[in-house]
């Protein structure tokens, strides 16, 4: 059979075909499954039709009811007795002063010693005694006896390595020896024989034909850019002194644009204009009072959360999940079932 070949073996029944069936598969069949959508949900239509009288469930479900206004107690107030303060009090008349003796210091007992003088000698001092470092030993430096024999020369390394003769090294079994070609090759190449050195001669120095030597006679004459670019007479410039300023002296008359358009108010004027406005805050807060009937937009759709806690909403988007199926399948393949445990 060529490699890389694939052959499909149909799972049904079938005497005329390879008879290749197992338990699994005759129990996990190939189920078409459609392909899995990514993307957004599909839009879906809210509304059945008819026109919207602007009333919604959540909004009939969650109605605005009335609350009582909270309940602010009423602050008591401490009138006080007019009887004289006598100074007793309950924590007084429980914890009294009790007469309490004072501590009095005990004095230190005097020591009195039943022996004589102490001559500082004690048992410690007697069984535990100085008895001093042993010198550390020292192993005495063995001594010298020469040899009265004479020395040979000869020892264990000098016998063992001596110079002993060695041959030349053998040549290989296969050498051949170089024989050079006797032949008139000049060992150039095409490069070489082409670029050849040739050889250059140093050029010798010559003067020059005609020789002008400069003249002794003064230039008389004017060229061309010192008459073009002369130097022409320019006049000085003037200068003048600048005037003296002179201050004056007229009275400024003070009558200008900013002030006929501000001019100064007087303080009862201003006093006036304080108390009529307000007598209008007096009648604006006389308004106060009464209760505001309507209803805005905002507060008719966006009514309070029942509990006071905003909860997630159910969300009815089509959901593709997969449902397994209950069956009382073993998983027990033809194989397995066939190549148990044996005992022995």
């Amino acid at each position: 059979m060529p490699p890389n070949v694939h052959i499909h073996i149909d799972s049904q029944h079938n005497p005329d075909k390879l008879a290749s069936c197992t338990e699994y598969v005759d129990n996990y069949p190939e189920w078409p499954i459609a392909a899995r959508v990514r993307g957004k949900p599909l839009p879906q239509q809210l509304s059945v039709g008819g026109e919207f009288h602007g009333g919604t469930e959540s909004r009939a479900q969650y109605i605005v009811h009335p609350l009582p206004p909270a309940f602010v107690p009423r602050k008591v107030v401490w009138t006080g007795t007019g009887l004289p303060f006598d100074a007793t009090t309950t924590q007084r008349s429980d914890f009294p002063v009790w007469p309490v003796s004072a501590r009095h210091a005990v004095p230190k007992p005097i020591w009195i010693s039943t022996a004589g003088k102490f001559d500082g000698q004690t048992t410690n001092k007697a069984d535990f005694c100085n008895l001093g470092t042993k010198p550390r030993y020292q192993r005495p430096p063995a001594q010298y006896l020469p040899n009265p024999a004479k020395l040979d020369g000869l020892s264990s390394s000098a016998e063992a390595y001596r110079a002993w003769p060695i041959d030349l090294k053998p040549v290989g079994r296969h050498h051949v020896a170089y024989l050079p070609l006797k032949d008139d090759r000049d060992f150039k190449s095409t490069n070489s024989a082409t670029y050849v050195d040739h050889p250059l001669g140093i050029p010798e120095s010559k003067l020059p034909l005609s020789y002008f030597p400069p003249p002794d006679v003064k230039f008389n004459s004017d060229t061309t850019t010192h008459d073009t670019y002369r130097r022409w007479p320019i006049t000085p410039r003037q200068k003048q002194k600048a005037p003296l300023y002179i201050p004056n002296t007229s009275k400024f008359p003070s009558d200008t644009t900013y002030s006929d358009n501000f001019k100064p108010k007087s303080v009862a004027r201003s006093c006036a204009a304080v108390v009529a406005a307000n007598a209008r805050n007096a009648n604006a807060a006389a308004f106060k009072g009464c209760k505001f009937e309507g209803v805005s937009t905002h507060q008719a759709d966006y009514a309070p959360v029942e509990g006071g806690v905003m909860r997630k909403l159910p969300d009815f988007a089509p959901k593709k999940k997969y449902i397994a199926q209950k069956d009382d399948r073993d998983f027990v393949t033809t194989s397995r079932h066939a190549h148990d445990l044996k005992t022995a």
